[in-house]
């Protein structure tokens, strides 16, 4: 199953689930946490990754919002939420976006799908005015033998990253396909 095909599937019911004591999914909290420690309160926002849009749903209305995603499922319901959406991989659609657009980029629970992460964040450096924040899944080897996406996922975690003003890492949610709890590196660097 493709990338796309399985976030389709579970668009319907991805709210819900996350919010389940299953999955006791605890990104968004860390988000938040961060945002508010550093007094971001508005700005404009990149959300990589962005489903169906958890973080207007977690940081509000004083931000503007525009999601990248490869679910046309996932990005109608961030488009419902007052989302600007781009469909595509977040491999490519950096490339379409001009330097300085957005004051900050977020790409939580998503980059595990992204084979060349230097780039990526090199492109996010490009792009944001203010600063990124990022999370890196610590994916086990035997994760992709059990997930129903059949296509390659990296584990970033180890990445060295220099002048950030956060690094936690975290038990962040339960799978829904293998029930293993997984662990997540969330990064946070300001830029100004």
């Amino acid at each position: 199953m493709k990338i796309n095909e399985f976030y389709d599937k579970l668009a319907p019911e991805y709210e819900k689930l996350l919010e389940s004591p299953s999955v006791n999914a605890q990104l968004m909290k860390y988000v938040k946490e961060i945002f508010s420690k550093y007094k971001i309160t508005g700005g404009r926002v990149l959300d990589v990754g962005c489903g169906p849009g958890n973080l207007k749903s977690t940081l509000g209305n004083s931000f503007s919002y525009t999601g990248i995603d490869v679910s046309d499922a996932m990005l109608l319901k961030a488009q419902e939420k007052g989302y600007e959406i781009m469909k595509g991989k977040v491999e490519e659609k950096v490339f379409e976006i001009s330097d300085k657009t957005f004051d900050y980029i977020v790409a939580v629970g998503m980059l595990h799908f992204v084979k060349d992460i230097s780039s990526i964040l090199q492109e996010f450096q490009r792009m944001t005015r203010k600063g990124w924040l990022i999370s890196l899944p610590d994916v086990p080897e035997s994760y992709g033998e059990d997930f129903p996406i059949k296509e390659p996922i990296y584990n970033h975690t180890k990445i060295v990253l220099s002048d950030i003003q956060e690094d936690i890492y975290f038990p962040a949610w339960t799978s829904i396909t293998t029930g293993e709890r997984m662990n997540e590196r969330m990064v946070f660097k300001k830029l100004s």
